[in-house]
């Protein structure tokens, strides 16, 4: 006990304090601010949650916890965040193209149907749109600026949408530009693509077959994959490519149209797939455009051609045909007013070589440009060619009217002016447009060159002079390959040419048909 005045100790039994006299009963035990004591109240509420019982453990819960976010986690990374496998060999688009000493094999790669198969792909942001900007310039140099890049991807997705039937957003445009320089590697979006223009570059970039010229049907080609970009494929997109080498089949038959995994279901199981005489291509007109010269031009499955055939077998004497003569193919609007619906497309026989007979359409039906930019092609690259063969070939003619349609040699013509400028390559196509040499041939004198222009041309750039006719485009190159040849409105040839940028000047398109079918047409008048 301690004294409540001084604070002395007092001894047990005392009643005063021996240091100051005060009486002991008024002591008490100090206060010890430095260490508390519960109260009882509060001990007693301590100990109630385990009055009678055992404690909760806590453990499990926490890790129930942490295993349901790491699920979550690794659910979001394989759904959203983990690279997809793509076989390359799925989008090679093949064709064989004859050159009089045989069949010569390409490979192309489908770049529209591996973007649409993989929509998530190209769903870019800020952040990866700036990443695929900087590959393409860095591929296509001549692309300094983000707004050149994205003029070109623009560019890319209306070409693309227009030739494939799909249309395509601008980060799939620009995507595109990212895969053809990956894949393909070509020089420049969408310039020197082949055989298949926009829509099917060819594959480079080391890649190769066994042997590619002097082919036959039924001979086996083995295409090797040369160097392809996989990792900024796979950085850029989440993508990851995976690819072989694989084997194909020259078509059988007279039917030699673009066969390929990707059209056919996939690789065969003997490693070689299924030519287009088994089953048809399904590229397109693009397939339709690469068919041998030597092809077929009249299906027996087509009603309207046995029609045709049957009816000129029937006429009791049909009137031959003559240079000049004017046959209904075919149909598109015309005269600028939708609304009314389409009018027929009259052609102009300007050749007949045997059983075939060549045609040209008796006005310009449409303003084109070569290309979208001034840069160096041949006719083998043209946006013109590309389009001829996929949406104006579809626009224009029923299937059973595109079955009438022969596949027709292509030249490679020089201009005679500037001999040094190549040409290009020679090729097969159902449509076409001249060249200088054959207008020259066909067309001797500048008034049979005079062309007018349809109302929807002249509506959609192309030029009309003051005397009514309009200048038109050749296949032929001018002075370099950036320009190309063109016949003038006074019918005179402009040699040096035009940038191939220009879409002021017309379009006039040239088929071929059976002799059988040409009479029909002719009669059925």
């Amino acid at each position: 006990m301690f004294c409540n005045k001084c604070g002395r100790e007092i001894r047990e039994g005392s009643d005063f304090c021996t240091g100051c006299g005060a009486r002991a009963k008024a002591a008490s035990l100090p206060q010890r601010p430095i260490r508390e004591t519960a109260t009882k109240t509060e001990v007693t509420k301590a100990a109630v949650p385990f009055a009678g019982r055992k404690p909760k453990k806590k453990t499990p819960l926490l890790v129930g916890t942490l295993l349901a976010l790491l699920v979550l986690g690794a659910g979001i990374w394989f759904f959203f965040l983990r690279s997809r496998a793509v076989n390359l060999n799925d989008y090679i688009v093949m064709s064989y193209e004859d050159y009089s000493s045989g069949k010569e094999a390409r490979a192309g790669f489908d770049v529209v149907r591996l973007i649409k198969d993989n929509p998530g792909a190209f769903q870019l942001n800020d952040g990866s749109r700036q990443k695929v900007r900087k590959y393409t310039q860095e591929k296509y140099t001549y692309l300094m600026m983000d707004s050149l890049v994205d003029a070109a991807a623009q560019a890319q997705t209306g070409l693309l949408g227009a030739v494939s039937g799909q249309e395509l957003s601008q980060d799939e445009g620009l995507a595109s530009l990212a895969l053809v320089a990956a894949v393909a590697d070509n020089s420049s979006p969408g310039g020197n693509l082949g055989t298949y223009g926009t829509l099917f570059p060819q594959i480079k970039n080391g890649s190769k077959f066994d042997k590619t010229e002097g082919l036959k049907d039924g001979d086996t080609v083995r295409f090797s994959w040369g160097e392809v970009d996989k990792a900024t494929v796979e950085r850029l997109f989440k993508l990851t490519l995976n690819y072989s080498d694989v084997s194909f089949t020259v078509g059988e038959g007279k039917h030699s149209e673009a066969a390929s995994p990707a059209d056919t279901g996939g690789q065969a199981e003997n490693g070689t797939a299924p030519s287009a005489a088994d089953k048809p291509s399904e590229t397109g007109a693009v397939a339709e455009a690469s068919t041998s010269a030597d092809e077929s031009s009249t299906s027996l499955t087509n009603p309207q051609a046995q029609t045709s055939a049957s009816a000129a077998t029937q006429a009791p004497s049909p009137a031959p045909l003559a240079i000049g003569d004017v046959i209904r193919l075919g149909s598109m609007d015309q005269d600028n007013n939708p609304s009314n619906g389409t009018e027929e497309i009259d052609w102009i026989i300007y050749r007949i070589d045997g059983e075939n007979v060549f045609l040209i359409s008796q006005v310009s039906l449409f303003a084109h440009a070569h290309y979208e930019r001034p840069v160096e092609i041949t006719y083998e690259t043209s946006r013109i060619r590309a389009y001829l063969n996929n949406g104006f070939v579809k626009q224009a003619f029923t299937a059973a009217e595109r079955a009438l349609l022969k596949p027709c040699f292509v030249s490679a013509d020089k201009n005679p002016n500037y001999p040094g400028v190549s040409p290009g390559r020679s090729f097969s196509d159902k449509v076409f447009i001249l060249s200088v040499s054959e207008i020259n041939e066909f067309f001797p004198t500048p008034s049979s060159r005079l062309c007018r222009t349809s109302r929807t041309a002249e509506a959609g750039g192309v030029f009309v002079a003051e005397n009514g006719f309009s200048p038109w485009w050749t296949r032929t190159p001018g002075s370099d390959n950036t320009k190309m040849t063109l016949a003038r409105s006074d019918g005179s040839f402009n040699m040096e040419g035009r940038l191939v940028d220009v879409d002021a000047f017309g379009v006039r398109p040239a088929i071929c048909l059976s002799l059988s079918d040409a009479q029909f047409y002719k009669l059925g008048r």
